[in-house]
């Protein structure tokens, strides 16, 4: 029987997987640009970048390496 733990840390890890991907990778070329000439929005992706960063931290160290590094090869088989 699994936990609702577990089962939130899986959500939270599949969230941070994607607010992630959208933020960091996968973002078009006039959106980098808008970041790059507006401090403001800077200001706010670096908050939302170590806010996430924060998060994998906490959440690696709650579960364990192992366990997070299953999670995270689970989450990216539904991002593929």
């Amino acid at each position: 029987m699994k936990s609702k733990l577990t089962e939130q840390q899986k959500i939270n890890e599949i969230l941070t997987k994607i607010f992630s991907n959208l933020i960091r990778k996968k973002m078009g070329k006039t959106t980098q640009d808008l970041i790059k000439k507006n401090p403001e929005i800077k200001k706010n992706v670096d908050n939302v970048n170590k806010a996430i960063d924060d998060f994998n931290k906490s959440f690696r160290k709650s579960v364990g390496k192992k366990k997070a590094d299953q999670i995270e090869r689970e989450v990216d088989l539904l991002f593929k």
